[in-house]
Order: C-alpha cells, then structure tokens, then sequence
C-alpha cells in the first residue's frame, strides 16, 4: 500500500469519526440535554434556585457550581437586569459555565413539582424541604457532582456544548422543549 493510499485511508477514518461524533453532538438538542441534566440534577439534590440563593452559593463556594441558568426574559424591571448583569460578569471572571435558556416559565414548570434543597453553612443538604415558588426561577444554578455519586452523560454533553463554543461571552439562547 502506498503512503497516499494510507494517508487517504486515515483520511476517511477520521471523517467519519467525525460524522459519528456529529451525529453525537448535543449542540444539535442542547435544549434536550439540558433538560435531563437538570432533572438528574435535581434529584440528586444539586439545584439551587433563585437569585438571592444562587448568589449566596456563588459567593461561599464557587468552586462547586458546574453550572448557572439565566432565563432570557425582556426585562421589566431594572434591578433584575443589573442582578442577571452582575451574575454574568461574576460567572466570566470566575470561569463559571454560564448558560442562557429561552423562558424562566420553562424552568419553572420542568423544576417546580420536586423540593428545593435547602443548604446549610457548610454547603450540605439539610434536611429542611421547601416547596419553590414561580419566582424563584430567575437563576438556576446546578453543583458539581458530590465525590460518591457519577456526574451523568448529560453533565457531561452540558460541558461539552458550552467548551465547543466559540464565543461563552456571546452565547446563543438554548430552547429548552416543554
């Protein structure tokens, strides 16, 4: 075999890798995966809602956040928007994955039947359960995954999507499915 026919051969290997790793890629259903990733994500307890919350967990431990949800809304009122802007330059100036979806009612009705967990001093679980209330869905923030227990595929697909963009500081806005 001559090496044009080999460098051809690889050539032809390596493309369709690609195209399975295309057929793989979730930026094509971002919104799916996002979706799974929160509801696996809730049930192991690692969503944080709200923005007073969220920004309490940003401050003490950011370290442990994979991951912060801003819903993109017209912004009625001003203090909202300077809230969204001040967690968006905190999540770029401490590398945190920041992600925008298209509806805080989305996230609202995907989130809203579980408990939010409540976390105490020391970043843990309590076992204080609250029912979330509609307004709490103005920022979502999602935890790493603990040490015991596996970050799911979808985690994973998440991360992916958000190292393959080009751009994180001028992101596309994810639909998330109803």
């Amino acid at each position: 075999m001559t090496l044009s026919k080999l460098l051809n051969t690889d050539s032809q290997i390596e493309t369709m890798e690609r195209g399975k790793l295309l057929e793989m890629n979730p930026s094509r259903d971002i919104g799916a995966v996002l979706r799974k990733a929160l509801v696996c994500a809730k049930h192991q307890g690692r969503v944080t809602c709200g923005l007073h919350s969220s920004s309490k967990l940003l401050e003490v431990e950011p370290d442990a956040v994979m991951l912060v949800i801003l819903p993109h809304s017209c912004f009625k009122e001003v203090t909202l928007h300077i809230h969204y802007t001040l967690i968006e330059a905190f999540c770029w100036e401490n590398d945190i994955r920041l992600l925008k979806v298209d509806s805080a009612q989305k996230l609202a009705k995907l989130l809203h039947d579980w408990p939010n967990y409540a976390i105490d001093q020391n970043g843990l679980n309590s076992e204080r359960r609250e029912k979330v209330t509609e307004h709490d869905f103005s920022c979502i923030l999602v935890r790493y995954a603990r040490a015991w227990e596996n970050s799911s595929k979808e985690d994973e697909a998440v991360i992916e999507y958000y190292k393959g963009m080009e751009n994180p500081y001028h992101q596309p806005i994810i639909e998330l499915p109803v």
